[in-house]
């Protein structure tokens, strides 16, 4: 069987069951109905009072036991309150019932999955390596990572497919590895804008600014969109972002001794005195070779 005839058959098992049920509807939840509900009935939750948001997405406004009783639920709630959330789905959850996370760290939520969720329920963790911005014209090529538990394979085999008919780039990665990565990239990417944005930087809409000041400043405001929640709970969660925060910071202050430590600063005036040196002799040579 080719790879494109199990990917038809899997969309198929997860579209005929038409309800996804979405835990949370802030700027991602409210995103993933607005995309989700072109394919299935969707139902979303939250804790505030975001049923405009659920309704402009074109899903449907509903009660925790609503989006417990689906067969697909996505929980797209902050790292920080995972736990708590998948507390209250636990008891309410059905037997059948498929958990996709969508968190922007693992192995923790891996952890909590196992801990708290019933044995029997199939869980799927994922990152969309995109959002509301990055996604706002097409979800065609983006990054999904998802990290198939190895007792619920077919479960993220079907996810994965469904993925892949809709567009997106799935790439399959462990848990321990994904948090790695996303340290040194994601991580690495709010740290620099929330520091830079620390300084009065000039506009990069001025005249004299550079093509590549330009760029930086266009990627850094991207990051600067998302909620000091996320920025605070993706470095907190992730057990490997710390000490990447602490390599760079050692980097920076490395570049700053090699380019102001008292022996550099001596290094360079020794040799611009020798340059003069020289370039004073070869202006004597040249003078007294050619005399007036």
């Amino acid at each position: 069987m080719s790879a494109q005839t199990r990917d038809r058959r899997a969309v198929r098992c997860v579209t005929r069951r038409s309800g996804v049920g979405i835990l949370g509807c802030g700027r991602f939840g409210a995103f993933l109905a607005r995309h989700l509900a072109k394919d299935f009935s969707v139902v979303v939750y939250d804790v505030l009072d975001r049923r405009a948001a659920a309704r402009s997405a074109g899903a449907g406004w509903g009660s925790l036991e609503d989006v417990a009783r689906c067969r697909w639920i996505v929980t797209a709630v902050p790292i920080g309150r995972l736990p708590e959330a998948l507390a209250a789905l636990a008891p309410r959850l059905a037997p059948s019932s498929v958990v996709v996370e969508v968190s922007s760290v693992k192995a923790l939520p891996v952890r909590w999955l196992r801990e708290i969720l019933p044995s029997g329920t199939a869980t799927v963790p994922t990152h969309p390596l995109f959002g509301p911005d990055s996604a706002a014209r097409s979800l065609h090529g983006l990054p999904l990572v998802v990290c198939p538990l190895p007792e619920h394979v077919a479960a993220a085999r079907r996810v994965s497919s469904f993925a892949r008919s809709r567009g997106l780039r799935v790439v399959t990665l462990d848990a321990e590895s994904h948090d790695r990565l996303m340290a040194e990239t994601q991580a690495l990417t709010f740290f620099l804008s929330r520091a830079l944005n620390r300084l009065t930087l000039p506009n990069p809409a001025h005249l004299i600014s550079t093509p590549s000041y330009r760029r930086l400043r266009r990627a850094l405001a991207s990051v600067a969109l998302d909620t000091d929640e996320l920025y605070r709970d993706l470095v907190h969660f992730n057990p490997h972002a710390e000490s990447f925060v602490g390599e760079l910071t050692s980097a920076v202050l490395a570049e700053r001794m090699a380019l102001f430590d008292p022996a550099s600063l001596a290094a360079r005036s020794k040799l611009s005195q020798s340059l003069l040196i020289e370039e004073a002799v070869a202006i004597r040579s040249t003078s007294v070779g050619n005399p007036r």
